[in-house]
């Protein structure tokens, strides 16, 4: 995972698809998934709504997720990716970053995306994208 995050593979029409699950994210009453289970040392890994697993694909679709090196960022970055302290502030490439640590630190850590959902923080990642979104023109 080397490289650097590349804001400019940050599209409007991007911003506007992952915008679209902005209400699911603030709903009280959505469901996001199962998480995971441990019965008789046998683990059953977190289960993702239809919609929470739409998202997902979308933030690979729109080039949210890229390659680079998040396991050190996240070092840096704890209270932000671990408490969300700070989201409002985000700059595009600072949330792009924390989207991506989101998404692939889940691969590691079965259910971190689930609890990310569940925790109302991916509603204000995408509500301080709403913000960015409409400082650009074509929106």
């Amino acid at each position: 995972m080397d490289g650097d995050y590349d804001v400019g593979l940050l599209t409007p029409a991007g911003m506007d698809a992952l915008l679209e699950f902005l209400p699911y994210f603030q709903s009280k009453r959505a469901r996001f998934g199962k998480p995971p289970t441990v019965v008789d040392m046998a683990a059953s890994p977190t289960i993702l709504t239809e919609k929470s697993n739409r998202f997902y694909h979308a933030c690979y679709e729109t080039r949210f997720v890229q390659p680079f090196d998040w396991s050190a960022w996240t070092s840096l970055h704890e209270r932000l990716v671990f408490r969300g302290e700070g989201i409002e502030a985000l700059s595009l490439e600072e949330l792009g970053r924390l989207l991506t640590t989101h998404v692939r630190g889940d691969r590691f850590n079965d259910g971190h995306l689930l609890e990310v959902m569940r925790s109302g923080q991916m509603g204000r990642i995408l509500a301080r994208l709403r913000q960015l979104r409409a400082e650009i023109p074509g929106g």
